[in-house]
């Protein structure tokens, strides 16, 4: 695991240097993902959710925002965080008119019913 999180942070880097940050949002995901396989890096995986939530709303790419808050609303719930969870995840899930049975929609849903 620690050589992906090396791949993926290099990437990161790169794309910050190049200034492409189309996929960031998505790569910041991962980085929080792989970061949580590692109990020590549980607030810097929190942070990479955050930066990914941030850059998905800048970018308006709402599907992306969702996944990242999904992965960060269940960090929250592990740590009995609830009512956070459960305020970051439903003002998102909220502007979703369509797709209510996609995975993650699903997945948000289950999160706010916990």
């Amino acid at each position: 695991m620690t050589e992906a999180l090396d791949v993926v942070e290099r990437t990161v880097r790169n794309i910050e240097l190049k200034g492409d940050v189309l996929y960031m949002p998505e790569l910041l995901r991962v980085n929080g993902d792989l970061l949580l396989t590692n109990s020590a890096h549980h607030e810097e995986a929190e942070e990479r959710f955050l930066q990914s939530i941030d850059m998905s709303r800048v970018q308006g790419a709402l599907g992306w925002q969702i996944r990242a808050a999904n992965d960060l609303a269940e960090l929250m719930v592990a740590n009995r965080r609830f009512d956070d969870a459960r305020n970051l995840l439903q003002p998102l899930f909220n502007q979703f008119a369509e797709g209510a049975e996609t995975a993650e929609l699903k997945r948000a849903r289950l999160l706010l019913t916990s």
